[in-house]
């Protein structure tokens, strides 16, 4: 489980929301496309990312 300090909107989540045109009519709770946080919990500590390891979740073309 990722805890997330921070995340970037890009203009088509923006305008679409303000044009109404949103799939819930509501502001997205969280983008997604780019966050930025912290490993909160973790399934397999001996493999994985340890908890409070920072970490990045970035999205390309």
């Amino acid at each position: 489980m990722v805890k997330i300090h921070a995340f970037g909107l890009n203009h088509s989540e923006v305008s679409r929301c303000r044009k109404g045109q949103s799939p819930n009519g509501a502001f997205p709770p969280h983008s997604r496309h780019r966050r930025g946080g912290e490993i909160a919990q973790t399934t397999d500590p001996q493999q994985l990312s340890p908890v409070g390891q920072a970490v990045i979740s970035l999205v390309g073309r």
